[in-house]
């Protein structure tokens, strides 16, 4: 039975959908950082990170600490049909049985440190030089906000389907 939901954000995003899973769930959701003090090595736990790079953020982290049966991965690319079993492979996940989710997130150079800065002002400008993805240039140019609980409806519904097997 997943006891807890555990995320890492870097710009808020993830944190933004940890609370809206949390909500929709009635799970406690915590931190990576929080969640040692609240959580038992081996407790089943469902995890969100960012994404950067087709990896979940903080993954194999959490990975050596808690049993984790679901992922999310919040990114900035739009969703399409293959992006969670890409972000699956790239992050390393192997066990068939661990369901991956995918959620657009917010953009805002302004919220990343100043390594990430210069790691998206490359991208850009390689994005640019190679007529990368239109969409995706606009986004870090500009900026924008895409969390909304739609995109995580489906992540909701599996959590609360895994928990009643329990019941």
């Amino acid at each position: 039975m997943i006891k807890a939901i555990v995320y890492l954000t870097n710009t808020g995003s993830t944190g933004r959908y940890s609370e809206m899973l949390s909500e929709a769930t009635g799970l406690p959701a915590f931190s990576l950082k929080e969640a040692a003090e609240h959580l038992k090595l081996n407790d089943e736990v469902f995890y969100l990170g960012w994404v950067m790079g087709g990896r979940i953020k903080g993954y194999n982290r959490a990975a050596l600490r808690y049993s984790i049966v679901g992922a999310c991965g919040v990114g900035m690319n739009l969703l399409k049909e293959d992006t969670a079993k890409m972000i699956k492979e790239k992050t390393g996940i192997t066990n068939p049985s661990i369901k991956v989710f995918y959620a657009r997130g917010a953009f805002d150079m302004d919220r990343l440190d100043a390594v990430h800065q210069v790691f998206i002002g490359i991208v850009l400008k390689k994005l640019k030089d190679n007529n990368g993805d239109k969409n995706i240039i606009k986004l870090i140019e500009e900026g924008g906000d895409f969390v909304d609980r739609a995109n995580i409806k489906a992540a909701a519904d599996w959590i609360t389907g895994h928990n009643r097997r329990f019941i």
